[in-house]
């Protein structure tokens, strides 16, 4: 039973199972006991569980229910991103949370001599005094840019937005309009060369998670 789930965890992003029936079996505690504690680390190989998503919420409440760590697996879908695709935009409506597999994704918006703003694609065009002037304020950044820039294409730099926040590896983003409610508040892109995974969820199931499990209102 052990290697059955252990083989099948890893593929559950293909959605290749009966979602209600698992989610029935684990909160009614049909599993041996041994086998939740164990299974955890073992789904999407150990990238839900390394996921600050998960961590941050260990630190805070001292340990994670590990039906807590299963439950959202089963909440999770896969998405592979292409560099320069937008994850979503500005003021779009708020359905999911994304924790990051691989890849590096950015807060993009439009760079300005007076400091940016959010905005989509497309807002505002881009000119060669605003190309120059956005190169330089992004060399002289506290914050080096230049992993984001060698990933970007040329079409994204001439895009008109540029990069102030990046997300990698097992970091996550759009948490915060779910929380708080409200539109999108920045527009989201996929800003590596071989392109970027996340684990995507749903807005629904994240509350109801969060109703189920207090811990997660930290």
């Amino acid at each position: 039973l052990k290697d059955w789930v252990a083989y099948n965890a890893q593929d559950w992003n293909d959605d290749r199972y009966d979602k209600a029936l698992m989610k029935n079996a684990v909160k009614g505690k049909f599993f041996p006991r041994e086998l939740v504690g164990e299974l955890p680390d073992r789904l999407f190989k150990g990238r839900v569980t390394s996921n600050n998503f998960v961590t941050w919420i260990t630190k805070a409440s001292g340990s994670v229910p590990p039906s807590l760590t299963i439950l959202l697996a089963l909440s999770l879908s896969h998405r592979v991103s292409a560099m320069g695709e937008i994850i979503y935009q500005f003021r779009d409506s708020a359905f999911n949370l994304m924790l990051v597999c691989s890849g590096t994704f950015a807060a993009v918006g439009i760079h300005g001599i007076d400091g940016g703003k959010d905005a989509v694609r497309g807002d505002e065009p881009i000119t060669a005094g605003d190309k120059s002037c956005r190169s330089n304020r992004m060399l002289n950044s506290k914050t080096s840019y230049m992993s984001s820039i060698a990933s970007c294409s040329e079409e994204m730099l001439l895009s008109g937005l540029a990069p102030y926040q990046l997300f990698s590896f097992n970091t996550y983003f759009g948490d915060i309009e779910l929380i708080l409610g409200g539109l999108r508040r920045t527009t989201m892109r996929c800003e590596s060369i071989g392109g970027g995974e996340l684990l995507i969820f749903n807005a629904g199931e994240f509350l109801e998670l969060i109703e189920q499990f207090p811990e997660c209102h930290v």
